[in-house]
């Protein structure tokens, strides 16, 4: 009955330790009631991006609010961006496209660096029939342009390579169109769950949507170029053997089959 000493302890106190099912149990529900808390945050910022994009589009161009939303969605994007999960696995249809363009890399990628200023809330998704978003990632005079595209729910990237073509003052444009997530990046922490879902295959509009975006960009640039081919790169990485070669001038339309 006298005092505990330093060090010392209660004779016959004793924790009794957590029995495992129970153990296994707790952690089962902590992670059920997380992955609720995500689900319901994702709904919900699904139905309100589903409002405001529907309220943008009978409203005009801007409405209350877009500060705020572009913020936040552009954010997302930028982070979205750096990790790209739809290249972790080559889950997605992606599509890279050549195209001969006359004038000097500087020039050329001058005239790209300039395209979100016409393209932005212009160009018109031919699969949803939105409006697209436009934003230069990033620019290194004469070498490549990265451009961030909204269409206008999930977040597309594509990346223009610029090399001397020889002769005649044109050069060699690549362009690499690809899709950066399974889900929209409009929701909550999209980019969060796109990292953990880079498995998830899906199909991109059998790579239709790459060449659109590619094709209309280069259009919209108003450069004098003609497409040289195109071709969608394997899961490991490569190039797909089967290429299509096609010649056109930019103001013919182009019909890809393979």
């Amino acid at each position: 009955g006298g005092p505990i000493r330093s060090g010392g302890s209660r004779a016959g106190v004793r924790r009794s330790p957590r029995s495992p099912r129970r153990s296994a149990f707790s952690s089962l529900s902590s992670l059920l009631l997380l992955a609720a808390a995500a689900a319901c945050l994702c709904l919900f910022g699904f139905a309100a991006s589903e409002a405001f994009l529907a309220g943008r589009e009978q409203g005009g161009k801007k409405m209350k609010g877009d500060g705020v939303y572009d913020t936040f969605v552009w954010g997302q994007c930028r982070l979205q961006s750096l990790v790209e999960p739809g290249r972790l696995w080559r889950g997605s249809n992606a599509r890279t496209t050549l195209f001969e363009v006359t004038g000097s890399p500087q020039e050329v990628t001058e005239a790209l660096a300039h395209l979100p200023a016409k393209l932005d809330r212009t160009l018109v998704n031919k699969f949803t029939k939105n409006k697209m978003r436009w934003k230069l990632e990033s620019h290194s005079g004469g070498k490549a342009v990265t451009l961030l595209v909204l269409t206008p729910k999930w977040l597309d990237k594509v990346t223009f390579t610029v090399a001397h073509g020889g002769s005649d003052g044109r050069c060699v444009v690549r362009a690499f169109a690809r899709s950066t997530g399974f889900l929209p990046v409009v929701w909550p922490f999209s980019w969060l769950l796109n990292i953990c879902l880079f498995w998830v295959p899906f199909t991109d509009a059998l790579g239709e949507m790459s060449w659109f975006i590619s094709n209309e960009a280069l259009k919209a640039s108003q450069l004098d170029h003609t497409f040289l081919e195109t071709n969608r790169p394997r899961k490991n990485g490569s190039s797909s053997s089967t290429t299509t070669h096609l010649v056109h001038h930019h103001k013919q339309e182009v019909a890809l089959h393979e």
